[in-house]
């Protein structure tokens, strides 16, 4: 709701609350548990990689959002 967040933060929210569903869907299947570490799945592969590509979204419209770079800045891990 901070109005420097991000020029559209609704978008953020909604896959957010995406990936969130899609997870206690995810635990109807494999409890959340240190025995099941080793679990394999095309779909816990699919939202790993949909987690991790949210967070760099957020942290990207949060960055130019707040004045640090510009549309031309490409960040990585030390932004």
């Amino acid at each position: 709701m901070h109005p420097k967040y991000a020029t559209d933060p609704r978008h953020y929210v909604r896959a957010f609350l995406l990936l969130q569903e899609d997870i206690l869907d995810l635990f109807s299947y494999v409890e959340p548990s240190d025995v099941n570490l080793n679990t394999y799945s095309h779909r816990i592969q699919q939202l790993l990689i949909r987690a991790c590509i949210e967070v760099e979204a957020n942290f990207t419209a949060i960055f130019l959002d707040n004045g640090f770079g510009d549309n031309d800045t490409r960040f990585n891990i030390n932004d």
